[in-house]
């Protein structure tokens, strides 16, 4: 039987964050390098987790959380997109 190269499967902590995030604060992991680091993985899902309690907790109305995600979405959409498919030619 042929020997075959081990597979590497998916790295055992993955990433909480987008990778132009990752990318920054954990350059290696974001190339396919070494997985993040534990400590970042825990203290990224934690704060995203405590963040979200927070907003769960302090803000009356959800219909506040709602319309702000929607007047945020709209900028980029309006705004923001264009400009960057202008800039790369499609």
């Amino acid at each position: 039987m042929p020997r075959t190269a081990p597979r590497r499967g998916p790295s055992p902590l993955p990433s909480p964050l987008p990778s132009p995030l990752q990318e920054l604060v954990s350059p290696a992991a974001a190339h396919g390098g070494s997985p993040p680091p534990a400590p970042l993985f825990l203290g990224t899902t934690f704060g995203l987790l405590g963040l979200a309690y927070l907003v769960a907790v302090f803000v009356p109305s959800i219909w506040d959380v709602i319309s702000f995600v929607g007047a945020v979405a709209c900028t980029v959409m309006c705004f923001i997109l264009p400009g960057v498919r202008g800039k790369l030619g499609s």
